[in-house]
């Protein structure tokens, strides 16, 4: 039986998981199981097959699937044929070797640019990461600066750098301890992504600024937000557990500087003794100017002497 449908809203039936989009006429053939769905105005005619696909991964709630997700459902002899021929008609997103984002049958007929950021949560899957560094800094608002060609994940893993859709995925190791704190997660395109939190976002930005944002760019961040979107208790909670004590270091000057008072900064202050570190305030610059006292950094960052690089 053939039903013809046309719909300003996304149809379920509760026993076939039906879908149409909005402003789109669809033609449901009825087959075991699952809908054959042809859609006229130009858009794609879906066999029952692809149908099947679609409509498992709807009904489970699924945003990506896998070869062998594909191959479960209509068989090993057809996986392949059927996963490229989704993707040819724009109903799979190949993120990566045996690894579909999945259009939902919703945005049939229409266009739809997946956002880089929910590919690659897609694609890391259930690997320990999180998305942080110059990512974070765009999602988060501390920069005017949109990093869309590029995103930064930090993760304990070995992986190798890959390009996910348009973006380059730039892969950052950090040890496991890393991700005991400063996490949150978004959610992204209707998938959900680790992210790191403003202040942790700020604090890797630091760590690496002479491979991120460069050190001006990243005190200007600082300034910028310090008060409202960056608080500096939490900044000095989070650095005092942070492996390299030269970069809680630079913060503890560069937040002295914004006016941040002895009573925030002491247990920052506190956690240093013992440490014999004398760290630039600059990375990559000279080790020529004055030695802070208190946190024993090298006060680099005289007007000739500042990196304004910016990557």
């Amino acid at each position: 039986m053939c039903v013809h449908v046309r719909a300003s809203f996304a149809l379920r039936n509760a026993s076939s998981r039906k879908l149409v989009t909005s402003g789109n006429h669809y033609t449901f053939v009825a087959v075991p199981g699952y809908n054959r769905v042809v859609i006229s105005d130009g858009a794609p005619r879906l066999s029952s097959l692809e149908t099947a696909v679609l409509s498992w991964a709807d009904r489970l709630d699924r945003t990506s699937l896998t070869t062998a997700d594909i191959e479960s459902i209509v068989g090993a002899a057809n996986g392949r044929h059927v996963a490229s021929s989704l993707a040819h008609k724009g109903l799979l997103q190949r993120l990566s070797k045996g690894v579909y984002r999945v259009q939902p049958l919703g945005a049939i007929g229409r266009s739809r640019s997946g956002s880089a950021i929910a590919a690659v949560a897609l694609v890391l899957g259930d690997r320990l990461y999180y998305v942080g560094g110059r990512t974070a800094a765009s999602l988060h608002r501390l920069t005017t600066q949109r990093y869309a060609t590029v995103v930064d994940v930090y993760t304990p893993r070995r992986l190798r750098p890959r390009r996910v859709g348009q973006a380059e995925l730039v892969i950052h190791p950090v040890a496991m301890d890393a991700l005991q704190f400063g996490l949150t997660h978004m959610t992204i395109d209707d998938v959900a992504v680790v992210v790191s939190d403003p202040e942790r976002t700020f604090l890797d930005l630091l760590d690496r600024s002479e491979r991120l944002l460069g050190f001006s760019e990243t005190r200007r961040i600082l300034h910028d937000n310090l008060g409202h979107k960056l608080r500096a208790a939490r900044l000095v909670n989070y650095v005092r557990h942070w492996p390299k004590t030269s970069t809680a270091r630079r913060l503890g000057v560069l937040l002295e500087r914004e006016g941040v008072t002895d009573e925030t900064l002491a247990p920052l202050i506190r956690s240093l003794r013992g440490s014999a570190s004398d760290a630039a305030l600059v990375p990559g610059g000279t080790r020529r100017g004055a030695l802070h006292p208190r946190f024993r950094v090298i006060l680099n960052d005289q007007p000739a002497e500042v990196d304004d690089s910016s990557a």
